[in-house]
């Protein structure tokens, strides 16, 4: 997969999931007017963002997984504590960035989870391939 297709699939899916904690937040609290399209807007301006900062710091060579996830929620820290507190996301009181970094969290999961997901089933896919090319007796 081309970097800016695999980015641009990370925005989409994170974006998708966030919109989904979103709407059931709002669901719960009581909202029936739903969310704002400017808030919508935002909210996928901020993901896309974030995958432009997850892009350049990935240049990074890290070798474990913990460290490299470490890097990437920091990434996402960095861009939704400030821009969803200029945006009146949310307040800056201590619950609220609490619950906000377990939002992080969950979307963070939620793209990790995914995109294993796909690499598997793309595995597959290419497993599949290889095994009827070399029954058909075809080479490389």
């Amino acid at each position: 997969m081309s970097t800016f297709k695999q980015y641009f699939t990370y925005d989409c899916i994170s974006y998708t999931i966030l919109m989904m904690i979103e709407c059931t937040l709002a669901s719960v609290q009581g909202h029936r007017e739903g969310i704002d399209a400017n808030v919508a807007i935002q909210m996928f301006l901020m993901t896309s963002l974030i995958s432009v900062v997850m892009f350049l710091t990935d240049k990074i060579q890290v070798a474990s997984f913990p460290l490299r996830a470490l890097i990437d929620v920091a990434d996402i820290a960095l861009v939704v504590y400030p821009l969803g507190l200029w945006w009146d996301f949310f307040e800056a009181d201590a619950f609220t960035l609490v619950g906000i970094f377990v939002v992080i969290l969950t979307v963070y999961a939620g793209v990790v989870g995914v995109s294993l997901i796909r690499a598997k089933s793309d595995e597959g896919k290419i497993n599949r391939e290889l095994r009827a090319r070399r029954e058909r007796g075809e080479k490389r």
